[in-house]
């Protein structure tokens, strides 16, 4: 039991200090940054074109759900 404890405790001392490692060079690096700063603009449009488009999202799907359910009826209708 001790020598897993202590496996345990080593992995996760190994993944805190890589961790820490990747924090400190994403903060310090201005690639790193960038990239941060360039995903987060990527999921606000996302985001701003899902809310804009939403009603024909919504519309869409309904349209999906009701063809899939009226051939899954027809397919049972056929099994009779």
């Amino acid at each position: 039991m001790s020598e897993m404890l202590n496996a345990l405790d080593a992995k996760l001392f190994v993944i805190k200090t890589r961790t820490q490692e990747f924090f400190k060079d994403l903060k310090d690096g201005e690639y790193g940054v960038s990239a941060v700063i360039a995903t987060v603009v990527l999921v606000a449009i996302a985001m701003i074109l899902a809310v804009a488009f939403w009603g024909k999202i919504a519309e869409v799907y309904k349209r999906l759900v009701g063809q899939i359910d009226t051939s899954t009826q027809i397919k049972a209708d056929d099994l009779k």
